[in-house]
């Protein structure tokens, strides 16, 4: 259960830093746009 969990925690983290890349690519190309990303911590 415990090695289940630590993956699900691996997946949730590597979607955070996937999205905060988007955030990132998305902000350069319209520097207007503001946009949030949550992340479970």
């Amino acid at each position: 259960m415990a090695g289940v969990l630590a993956s699900h925690r691996n997946a949730v983290g590597e979607l955070g830093a996937v999205g905060a890349e988007l955030a990132g690519s998305l902000e350069k190309l319209s520097p207007g746009a503001r946009i949030t990303v949550h992340t479970a911590g």
